[in-house]
C-alpha cells in the first residue's frame, strides 16, 4: 500500500482545523501521515492540530502555495492529498482515488458544499446532479488541456503523485489565487492526464464571498497576475492550438474583463480585452454572446456597440 501524505495549509484556523485533521486522520486508506503547515498564523491552530497527532511545520506568512510547498518538501509519501484548513475529506477520499494499476493517469472526485456552522453532507446525500453538487462544465479526459482550463480540478480533488510535482516545481508561491490552476495546466503539458472518479468524496465549505470582496483590487490584481501566468505557459509549450483550448483561454480572460469593468478599472478591462484579442476569432466568439463584452470590444474595434459607460454602471449598481 502507498504511503500518501496529507498536506494541510492553515492560518488562522483555530475553529476549523481539529475537524480538517480528523478528517484525514480517519481515512479507510492507513497507510498515511498528515502535515499542517502553519503558515503564520496568530492564535492556536499549530497546537490544535498538534494535539491530535499531525505533524506541524511553521512558516511566516507566505500564502497557500508556498505553505503546501513546504508540505511538500517535507512529505515522505508517494501520493500527496492536499487539504485546506477549513475543508474535510469523505473517510473513502483516499482509498477511491487511488493509482489505478496499469494507468498513469491523475485521479481526482467530484467536490459538495456545506454551509457554515453545518456538518458535511453524507455520501449517501450526494447524487450527480443534485443540488448538493455544483459543477457547472464538463470534464472532457480527450482534451486535458482544454479541461484543466475550464473544469475547476482544484486543489483538494486530485490525489497527486508526488514525483510529478516536484518536477514541475510545486506550487508558484507569488500567486494568491489561481495557483491551482496553474499547477494543473502546468502538470497536463507535462504530460500528465487527469482522470474522473465519479463520486463527492471533498466537502469544501461555501464562504459565499461577496461580489465586492471578489472584485476588490487586490482580489483582481491576484487574479489578473495568475491568468498571465497560466497564459504564459500555454504558449510557452506552443500549446494554444490544441482542442478548444482558444476557447477556454477566451473564456477565462472574459470573465476576468467583466470583473474589471463592474469594479470600474476600465484601463485593466481594456488590457484583458487586448489579450482576447490577441487570441483570435474564437476570442471574438466569446465577447459576441454578452451584450457587456460587445460594448466593451468597442474600444478595441472588435464590435461596433456604444454605450459602454451606460453598461458598466448598470453592472456596478446590480452588484452592490
Amino acid at each position: 500500500m502507498p504511503l500518501v501524505s496529507v498536506i494541510i495549509a492553515a492560518y488562522n484556523a483555530r475553529r476549523t482545523i481539529e475537524r480538517a485533521v480528523r478528517s484525514a486522520l480517519d481515512q479507510s486508506h492507513r497507510e498515511l501521515e498528515v502535515l499542517v503547515i502553519d503558515d503564520g498564523s496568530r492564535d492556536d491552530t499549530a497546537e490544535r492540530a498538534a494535539r491530535l497527532g499531525a505533524t506541524v511545520l511553521t512558516q511566516p506568512n507566505q500564502g497557500p502555495g508556498a505553505a503546501r510547498n513546504l508540505g511538500l518538501e517535507a512529505a515522505r509519501g508517494e501520493l500527496i492529498q492536499f487539504l485546506d484548513a477549513d475543508d474535510v475529506l469523505h473517510p473513502h477520499k483516499v482509498q477511491r482515488c487511488l493509482p489505478v494499476p496499469g494507468r498513469a493517469t491523475l485521479r481526482f472526485c467530484h467536490q459538495a458544499f456545506f454551509a457554515d456552522g453545518t456538518p458535511p453532507l453524507r455520501s449517501r446525500d450526494l447524487r450527480l446532479g443534485g443540488g448538493a453538487l455544483q459543477e457547472r462544465f464538463t470534464f472532457d479526459p480527450d482534451r486535458p488541456l482544454c479541461s484543466a482550463l475550464a473544469f475547476p480540478i482544484g486543489t483538494l480533488r486530485p490525489l497527486h503523485r508526488a514525483d510529478a510535482l516536484r518536477r514541475i516545481g510545486g506550487f508558484d508561491p507569488e500567486l494568491r489565487n489561481l495557483e491551482d490552476v496553474l499547477l494543473n495546466v502546468s502538470l497536463v503539458l507535462a504530460g500528465r492526464r487527469f482522470e474522473l472518479v465519479d463520486e463527492a468524496l471533498v466537502f469544501c465549505r461555501d464562504h459565499a464571498t461577496p461580489g465586492r470582496l471578489r472584485n476588490a483590487p487586490d482580489a483582481l490584481q491576484h487574479a489578473a497576475r495568475g491568468e498571465e501566468k497560466i497564459l504564459a505557459a500555454v504558449q510557452r509549450a506552443s500549446a494554444l492550438d490544441q482542442p478548444g483550448v482558444r476557447h477556454a483561454l477566451a473564456s477565462r480572460w472574459a470573465s476576468l474583463a467583466r470583473r474589471q469593468l463592474v469594479a470600474g478599472d476600465q484601463d485593466s478591462a481594456r488590457r484583458s480585452l487586448e489579450v482576447l484579442r490577441g487570441l483570435g476569432a474564437r476570442g471574438r466568439l466569446v465577447l459576441s454572446r454578452n451584450k457587456l463584452y460587445n460594448e466593451a470590444a468597442a474600444w478595441l474595434g472588435i464590435g461596433a456597440v456604444a454605450g459602454l459607460e451606460r453598461t458598466v454602471r448598470g453592472y456596478r449598481a446590480r452588484a452592490t
